[in-house]
């Protein structure tokens, strides 16, 4: 009997990949969801884990649905400073 691939991410696949979306703009958890395409579980799980140990900030606006509802950003230090510097 042959064992096929298990489906799912891993929980570092899914920190990571919430971290990639985050880096750059504001998003509630719903945009996340759906740039990850990551169950909604895992992408609160990630961020939950990304406040406590990587410093991702809340925001007020979603960048994406332009929502009012809590969103997520990533570090200062992971943003792209070029656009400020010219």
């Amino acid at each position: 009997m042959t064992l096929g691939p298990i489906g799912g991410s891993s929980g570092s696949d899914a920190i990571r990949a919430v971290e990639a979306v985050i880096a750059t703009a504001s998003l509630c958890r719903q945009c996340i969801v759906a740039r990850t395409a990551l169950p909604d579980r895992d992408v609160e799980i990630a961020l939950r884990v990304l406040i406590r140990t990587s410093g991702v900030q809340l925001a007020d606006v979603c960048d994406s649905c332009d929502s009012a509802s809590t969103a997520f950003t990533g570090p200062m230090s992971n943003r792209d400073t070029t656009a400020s510097a010219s």
